[in-house]
């Protein structure tokens, strides 16, 4: 392609004889390119507009990978999880307290149980005192459930003990 670009140096210097074969070899350059040209745009074309639809499928193909690893960290946070989980009950299970551990426990919960009650007397406003007794007797059958399902457990702890 240079060949057919000359300065006016270029020109001076040549013949007739050679510039009429340069017009002649542009000519047929001209003519190659007339008949040639629509496909090679047309080549060029369907190129373009096939390179645009493989970067459009490699961009969805990175997005599902990108999905595809969430839903992978997913699973794998969720077994974690799970194993945990399944680890503490397993734990829970084999745990025995002390009696002293027990007592303990029993205290505490009947702590939390007489604050309950202090707060319900202190905190009720004087419009609601009406609700007051109803609360009473509720936290009253609560914790007489409680006991009794405590004397439940031991009762049944004991006749497992026996066997």
């Amino acid at each position: 392609m240079s060949n057919y670009f000359m300065t006016t140096k270029d020109l001076k210097k040549m013949t007739m004889k050679n510039l009429k074969q340069k017009c002649i070899a542009l000519k047929e350059w001209i003519k190659v390119m007339k008949e040639e040209g629509p496909a090679l745009l047309e080549e060029i074309t369907n190129n373009i507009k096939q390179n645009e639809i493989l970067r459009t499928t490699i961009f969805h193909l990175e997005e599902l990978e990108c999905r595809v690893e969430k839903l992978e960290l997913q699973l794998e946070l969720q077994a974690n999880e799970t194993k945990f989980f399944n680890s503490y009950r397993d734990w829970k299970r084999g745990l025995t307290l002390t009696q002293e551990e027990q007592d303990c426990i029993n205290d505490l919960k009947n702590l939390l149980d007489e604050k309950a009650k202090m707060k319900l007397c202190d905190s009720v406003p004087i419009d609601l005192q009406v609700y007051k007794p109803p609360l009473e007797k509720a936290l009253k059958a609560i914790d007489k459930w409680r006991k009794e399902k405590a004397l439940k457990a031991i009762a049944n702890l004991n006749n497992q003990s026996l066997y």
